[in-house]
């Protein structure tokens, strides 16, 4: 009964996030006519607010720098729609004049179409199966007569809504945009009071993130998107496409849809051009015009104009494309980067929103140590064994043990006593780890051990003995056996005693000649079981020194087991690479007391 009452609040939990989604959802596609303007302002203030800053810097009053900034928008925009609608205007006018090109280059196209097709059938052997009839009765078309409607008012008013609506919805975005801009500060408080519920910390992180990210980007992004439209608009007036001013103005737009934009705006000049020449060499330079210049603005300017990542995942940003498209349409589209890139840094602040983060976020879903025991508990050691050799591109050799291998190993104990994991898959898993990981030392020991070798004709002193003890089961008896793949072999003889032999070396009599124990013990738990360890290996070795392997804690709770150093350890360590320092000192303190006796007898 005790399970019931947290599967019952999760799952109420979830109904009521779901019922709230549904209701935003709602209110933003009914509403649109109030949230369309709106979030049009709060785009032209971020595309705007740098150029507003600029003029204060240069001594101007906030007022006359706002209107100055918004009497120079509307200029621009008045005059782009001006020159578009011109633009237009005269296509539809010249359409006509292609029909005969069209006509015949279609024609072209079927006839060769028409030829393959034959010849195709012929080699199937049905080029000689009767063609059907015709029926001339049945290409006749049917006329409909259409009565002219009189009712002139009511097309002039189904023609005018729409520009009125549009010419509304910017007006009201210019006149929300130029108030942001004159109390963005009022604005900015009042939104800290709403939101933070006194956690002003994490309001102003989100705030200081989302406006700079997303105003560099907006400012970045309409950057490269007019050197893309004023690059290709050049090119096609170069190649004779008429009202490359037109296109350029569309490729400028439709590049603010991620990754597909360009190429529906790539259409009309390519059909175009396709109905003004009667060759087909220059709809073929329009295309690959359009692939080059995409090409440079997107590998080469957008790189080095962004300087990062927008934090945002290539499908979170083509699905937020069609989710705002849906509920906004063409104006949904273009903002649904910033919007999703809010959403993001807001997901990243705030814990309750961290699924937001993780489903829209660039970032791995899943570190490298969790996607390695992923792989192996799919049985894909192949797959395993790649993750583990991509963490030496990007991190230095020695942490590939401690944080891909070793992560593994605690995600397998820990299912283990969950009952999640078989004992099967266990032994996979712990096989594959130890195998991938003797794998990687045989390519890594030079570098990771901290001693490249003897050179010369330098005589090889003497291998020192490591005794390795596994503090309860097989998962840390992985471990030490990672240890030992990892260590110098020309340095230390190292011993994994095993869990079942670890009995018989605590009773046995005989004596061992042993320069260094290292006992491993994963977390969680198993403390106590340690420090018994620890106290019979003392008394069973007094004068050899104890190494305690604790893998997988944070270096600040190394406090916490000052217990073991009390039980007879005499050194802790909390990664492999720790450990591994650790005997090479150890080594070559040894050394140098070996060297010092050679010396003196020397001198004897």
């Amino acid at each position: 009964m005790a399970k019931a009452i947290p599967t019952r609040q999760t799952a109420l939990n979830v109904l009521a996030g779901t019922v709230v989604s549904v209701v935003i959802v709602a209110c933003l596609y009914w509403a649109q006519s109030i949230f369309i303007p709106l979030a049009l302002a709060i785009y032209l203030s971020f595309l705007l607010g740098p150029l507003v800053n600029w003029f204060e810097r240069k001594g101007i009053h906030r007022v006359a720098a706002v209107l100055g900034t918004m009497l120079l928008t509307v200029v621009l925009l008045g005059g782009m729609v001006w020159l578009i609608t011109s633009q237009v205007t005269g296509l539809v006018d010249r359409l006509p004049r292609y029909s005969n090109n069209i006509h015949y280059k279609v024609k072209v196209v079927t006839e060769k179409m028409q030829s393959l097709k034959q010849r195709i059938d012929t080699l199937l052997g049905s080029a000689g199966a009767p063609e059907q009839e015709s029926d001339p009765d049945a290409e006749k078309q049917a006329m409909v007569v259409r009565p002219e409607s009189t009712d002139w008012a009511n097309r002039l008013l189904a023609m005018l809504m729409p520009l009125a609506h549009g010419v509304a919805t910017g007006g009201m975005a210019l006149v929300l945009t130029g108030f942001i801009l004159l109390k963005r500060e009022e604005m900015r408080n009042r939104l800290i009071r709403l939101a933070s519920g006194r956690r002003f910390t994490m309001t102003t992180k989100v705030l200081d993130e989302a406006s700079q990210r997303v105003s560099r980007f907006l400012v970045m992004q309409a950057f490269i998107n007019a050197i893309a439209g004023v690059s290709i608009g050049l090119g096609l007036l170069a190649i004779g496409v008429e009202y490359a001013l037109l296109w350029g103005f569309l490729i400028f737009l439709m590049r603010y849809i991620p990754y597909i934009g360009i190429w529906f705006a790539a259409v009309p000049p390519v059909l175009l051009s396709f109905a003004m020449f009667e060759g087909w060499g220059q709809p073929l330079m329009v295309v690959a015009l359009i692939l080059v210049i995409d090409m440079i603005c997107s590998n080469v300017l957008e790189p080095w104009l962004f300087g990062r990542s927008m934090g945002v995942s290539e499908v979170a940003l083509l699905v937020s494309a069609a989710f705002w498209a849906f509920l906004w349409g063409p104006i949904g589209m273009v903002l649904s980067s910033p919007l999703t890139v809010c959403l993001v840094v807001l997901g990243k602040y705030n814990p309750r929103l961290k699924f937001i983060d993780v489903i829209l976020g660039d970032e791995p879903a899943l570190e490298r140590g969790d996607r390695f025991y992923q792989r192996l508990l799919a049985h894909d050691e192949d797959e395993a064994e790649e993750i583990a050799l991509a963490h030496l591109t990007d991190a230095p050799a020695e942490t590939v043990f401690d944080a891909v291998l070793v992560p593994a190993l605690i995600h397998a104990r820990q299912d283990r006593e969950t009952d999640d994991l078989g004992e099967e898959d266990e032994e996979f898993i712990l096989r594959a780890t130890c195998e991938i990981g003797e794998d990687l030392a045989e390519r890594l020991v030079p570098s990771i051990s901290g001693d490249s070798g003897d050179a010369g004709d330098v005589e090889k002193p003497a291998r020192k003995r490591l005794l390795a003890c596994p503090a309860h089961d097989a998962e840390d008896e992985a471990v030490l056996r990672l240890l030992a793949a990892t260590v110098h072999p020309d340095r230390w003889e190292v011993e994994v005693v095993s869990t079942s032999g670890l009995v018989s070396l605590l009773v046995s009599p005989e004596g061992r000649e042993i320069d260094q124990i290292c006992i491993a013990a994963l977390p969680p738990g198993r403390l106590s079981r340690t420090r018994y360890l620890c106290k019979r290996l003392r008394m069973r070795f007094p004068d050899v020194k104890i190494l305690v392997l604790r893998c997988g804690i944070k270096p600040e709770e190394k406090k916490n087991l000052e217990p073991l150093l009390r039980a007879g350890a005499d050194y802790i360590a909390v990664t492999l690479g720790e450990a591994r320092a650790r005997l090479y000192d150890e080594f070559r303190a040894s050394e140098r007391v070996q060297e010092g006796e050679l010396a003196t007898v020397g001198k004897q």
